[in-house]
């Protein structure tokens, strides 16, 4: 017989702050390249300050998390 209802087991409360810690490093490490002029055009400059803003926007989305897990 098929289930209708499966719960999953909760994250642990360190894991919102692990991939915080993960996508604040991943995201400081594409400020620095850009401060050393890594982007081959401004196209490249583009796509790279959007995914710095996405990960700045996943970083607020999981301290919001941490917030209501508290």
């Amino acid at each position: 017989m098929a289930e209708a209802f499966r719960t999953f087991a909760v994250d642990p409360p360190y894991a919102m702050r692990t991939m915080r810690k993960q996508l604040e490093d991943r995201r400081q490490a594409l400020i620095n390249q850009m401060g050393e002029g890594y982007a081959r055009d401004f196209a490249d400059y583009q796509r790279r300050v959007g995914v710095i803003e996405g990960l700045h926007q996943a970083i607020e989305l999981c301290i919001e998390m941490e917030k209501q897990e508290r």
